[in-house]
């Protein structure tokens, strides 16, 4: 988006003298080549003047107080929000260097610079669909934390599962932002980006976008296969999908890492809603990975499991909801608050919880899987050591009833006090572990692993008259 359009806008009635004086002061923001759009008395686009017109006028016997509905051209070359990247292309074949764009209205919204044309967006109508899958955490957790990583390094591992937050995004001709959100059945409309304020509803894609700086207007639509606070990391899915939606819009490519950070500042930076580094990587990169964190950043090192341990893994892992969901952000703010207190006692526990996330590493790639289940049972002991809070006498005896049922051992799911319990089994158990589970009333989510991280694609909106 031109940013100084009412810069370089006269009215008809002034003189050439006041376009000469406007050229000179906004050619460095036109790409060296100067233009002033003209206007009529109700701000409608009816000519424009470049330098080249002036001199051609004075030449030919106009002065400095000429009026510029004389010496403008009055049939100039414009384009609306549908024009397509090609139309343009064909535009500046021709030497044009400046092309207004303009509404039904012919009311100037945009000047497109030939200087600044990038990989093209996608034409007005065109529906892009993302989807990025949520994660369970194996790990590390609580290693991923700032205060952490600002001292020492941090690890996790973590997985991705056929679970996904969805977010389809259709562009259209104006600057309009509109936010739409299936699960909770809300709605937001804004003129502009500029418009977007934080009110408690729908921040989070109010963020993802405010992050992203689009220039261009567009309509998303959200919806989510989990739901919010359960401990999968679906707020960060859902804004690694908006995020990735406006830069694929943008480049035409999907670039991890930077999504990655962006949705990172949009929750914890932009939104100040507390917590580590793990999910955003998690949901871009997708798959079963080995996170690192320190000062310097974060890398994601893909774990690649034989076939038949990547299969046995899968078959005797267990996701149950437990019925409660709790605000993330809070328990990690406590998290943090004790991190910034750190006693000896802490750091000798997050180093511990380090020593585990190796272990764990080693047991999955050498397929020792019943190790593996002990050391999630090792993990769990160890995050309700480091804070209690996390854990409450449901979640306990959910817990205590798998295990007597076989399972090897397990953990609660992201920050705490809610969400999803994780097991894994006894081969041939699974099924007895879900049904104990069951009794008690909690549901036991059938899942398997998803290799792949984020996904965009191309749709097509469906015509207004065959709906």
């Amino acid at each position: 988006m031109f940013e100084h359009l009412q810069d370089i806008q006269l009215h008809d009635s002034e003189p050439v003298a006041k376009a000469m004086e406007c050229i000179s002061r906004n050619i460095a923001l036109t790409g060296g080549y100067g233009i002033v759009l003209v206007l009529d008395d109700d701000e409608r686009l009816i000519g424009v003047i470049t330098d080249g017109d002036i001199r051609r006028a004075l030449v030919g016997g106009h002065t400095l107080n000429s009026t510029l509905d004389t010496v403008m051209n009055k049939n100039p070359v414009t384009t609306t929000h549908k024009g397509s990247y090609h139309q343009l292309l064909r535009l500046f074949e021709r030497g044009i260097r400046h092309v207004p764009v303009v509404d039904k209205d012919r009311h100037v919204i945009d000047l497109i610079l030939y200087s600044e044309l990038g990989p093209g967006p996608s034409s007005v109508g065109t529906m892009l669909r993302a989807k990025a899958p949520v994660r369970i955490s194996f790990a590390g957790g609580g290693t991923d934390m700032t205060p952490i990583i600002e001292k020492n390094k941090g690890a996790v591992i973590s997985a991705t599962i056929n679970r996904y937050c969805y977010a389809e995004l259709i562009l259209r001709d104006d600057s309009k932002i509109v936010l739409s959100s299936r699960d909770f059945n809300q709605q937001v409309e804004f003129r502009s980006l500029k418009d977007i304020q934080y009110d408690g509803n729908l921040d989070i894609l109010k963020a993802a976008v405010k992050i992203s700086k689009p220039d261009f207007g567009f309509e998303i639509y959200t919806s989510s296969d989990v739901p919010p606070g359960s401990g999968l990391g679906a707020s960060s899915s859902l804004t690694v999908a908006i995020i990735g939606l406006i830069e694929y819009i943008r480049t035409g490519q999907i670039d991890e890492y930077r999504i990655a950070d962006l949705a990172f500042q949009s929750e914890r930076v932009e939104l100040q809603i507390r917590g580590g580094w793990q999910d955003q990587y998690a949901a871009v990169f997708g798959g079963l990975n080995y996170i690192e964190f320190d000062r310097d950043g974060v890398v994601v090192h893909p774990l690649r499991l034989k076939d038949s341990i990547r299969h046995e893994l899968e078959s005797n892992l267990v996701l149950c909801f437990t019925n409660l969901t709790r605000n993330s952000g809070e328990i990690h703010k406590e998290t943090v608050q004790n991190l910034q207190n750190e006693s000896t006692r802490d750091a000798a526990e997050y180093a511990a919880m380090l020593d585990l996330v190796e272990d764990v590493r080693r047991a999955l790639l050498t397929g020792d899987l019943f190790k593996f289940g002990q050391l999630l049972d090792q993990a769990w002991q160890l995050k309700k050591a480091m804070n209690v809070g996390i854990t409450n006498p449901e979640i306990d005896r959910l817990y205590n009833l798998a295990k007597e049922a076989g399972a090897l051992g397990g953990k609660l799911l992201g920050a705490g006090n809610g969400g999803y319990l994780m097991f894994y089994c006894t081969p041939l158990r699974k099924h007895e572990i879900q049904k104990v589970l069951q009794d008690t009333g909690v549901a036991a989510l059938t899942f398997n692993l998803d290799p792949k991280g984020l996904r965009i694609w191309p749709s097509q909106k469906m015509p207004d008259s065959a709906i």
